[in-house]
């Protein structure tokens, strides 16, 4: 039996917008080809918030690929490169490479897609296709969201088949999501910054006070860790502030978000999955966990514990999208590459872990847990010459037997829910679309005279 996005994917005559609502008949008036397209397009875009960008903006990852790869192919066009050089001058290297590695990941599975590109004749349906994936990209995280939401009860409680979070809870009134987050007492102690831990669980209401105070340091942003990142009955009781990188990501939290998204619900709360369904990792034939599905696994942890109605980037001084690509700044370009490798979960062959940048982490803010693990590594590397680490530790993100089929649960693509992300995708060095038109294939830019310079992109 075919797993729910497969199922989806293999029916483009109904493909759904998930954008108001509406629902669209495809395939009646196209091509063989392009129904062949769009239903290898909207498959991949099921991964792209999962696995490569949560918060990607595909118009402008094709417009900003699209522009680096004609700039390096015209390094004799001044024209071209100082048009180019305005619109990329916005973007920073981390954010090109970002894009490029969706860029890649899209063209090399739906290659149709490059034949589209730079064809006037052809714009409308790239354009159409990009819409399509675009609002399946934003669905797909609301809808993950709102599926792990449904199961919070058990997944927060660190022995869920003994009892569930106490008092429990209800996820389908606005009265029962108000009683989650800083307003239950468990969930308030895995959101609680690690390092208040102690603190808040001898005196809650006075560390929330804190928290509440804007004179007052101690605040629940991005830049701090939450307890449930760590191991523990009492997630965070094995914090340690001298060795802030011990057992982090490893949280019982983390596991179950991980395996309900990337294997099965059924798999979460269990050794090995039942049922006959194909779980998403073996869908997108995922070989290793990657920084990008921890940070999108944290994400969604700390949204299905939280108190938030409804998503939305930013809740009180903590921003998802911040919180998002620290993460995956932190395990990509560490100084300590073995403690990062040591996160990654190899599950088929052998392959070396992440690519290092051999960029080092630098801060402003001294409340930064990531900046403060980097000073960590910096001095336990010139004590002892060299960390060792073993080669493959135990860790909760082990998504174990990817070939047992999960569960037959009844989370289909029929019943998703419909509560998507607010329009602003929060991206950082965001392009202004003005610039960017993808189906001309052109990219213009306004000088502050008024005048207009073009630098075409596709032929």
């Amino acid at each position: 039996m075919p797993s729910d996005d497969t199922a989806a994917a293999e029916n483009p005559e109904t493909t759904a917008t998930h954008q108001g609502g509406e629902s669209r008949k495809k395939g009646a008036d196209e091509s063989p080809e392009m129904t062949a397209t769009r239903k290898e397009c909207l498959t991949i875009a099921k991964y792209i918030p999962r696995g490569l960008d949560a918060f990607c903006d595909l118009n402008e990852v094709f417009q900003v690929s699209l522009l680096v790869d004609r700039v390096a192919a015209n390094p004799d066009n001044e024209t071209l490169q100082a048009a180019a050089q305005k619109i990329l001058g916005k973007i920073d290297e981390r954010t090109c490479a970002r894009y490029r590695r969706t860029f890649d990941y899209v063209t090399v599975l739906a290659p149709h897609l490059l034949t589209l590109i730079g064809n006037k004749a052809k714009g409308a349906e790239l354009d159409s296709l990009i819409k399509e994936m675009q609002a399946e990209v934003t669905h797909i995280h609301a809808e993950d969201g709102s599926r792990l939401r449904k199961v919070v009860g058990r997944y927060a409680a660190p022995n869920p088949d003994k009892q569930v979070i106490q008092p429990p809870v209800s996820t389908e009134t606005k009265a029962g999501r108000a009683r989650m987050g800083f307003n239950h007492p468990q969930l308030g102690q895995m959101l609680c910054p690690v390092k208040y831990l102690e603190d808040y669980i001898k005196d809650p209401h006075a560390v929330q006070k804190c928290f509440e105070d804007p004179s007052n340091p101690m605040k629940v942003t991005a830049t701090v860790w939450p307890a449930y990142l760590y191991p523990g009955e009492t997630p965070g009781a094995e914090y340690d502030p001298n060795d802030i990188s011990k057992g982090l990501f490893r949280g019982y939290l983390m596991d179950r978000t991980s395996k309900h998204i990337l294997t099965s619900p059924s798999s979460a709360l269990h050794e090995r999955a039942k049922g006959a369904r194909s779980g998403n990792a073996k869908i997108h034939k995922m070989k290793t966990i990657e920084p990008e599905h921890i940070a999108y696994t944290a994400m969604q942890a700390h949204f299905m514990i939280s108190s938030a109605e409804k998503w939305s980037d930013q809740d009180s001084l903590f921003n998802y999208t911040e919180y998002y690509y620290r993460i995956i700044r932190l395990l990509r370009e560490t100084r300590n590459r073995a403690w990062a490798d040591s996160l990654i979960e190899k599950i088929f062959g052998n392959p070396k872990g992440l690519m290092s940048t051999n960029a080092a982490i630098t801060a402003d803010d001294g409340d930064d847990d990531l900046l403060e693990m980097e000073r960590q590594f910096e001095e336990r590397n010139l004590k002892a010459g060299e960390i060792k680490f073993p080669s493959r530790p135990g860790t909760p993100l082990a998504l174990v037997d990817f070939d047992v089929p999960p569960a037959n649960a009844p989370d289909s693509d029929a019943n998703r829910s419909h509560d998507a992300p607010n329009e602003e995708d929060g991206a950082h060095h965001h392009v202004d679309h003005q610039d960017l038109h993808l189906s001309n294939a052109n990219t213009e830019n306004t000088t502050s005279n008024g005048s207009s310079e073009s630098a075409t992109i596709a032929q």
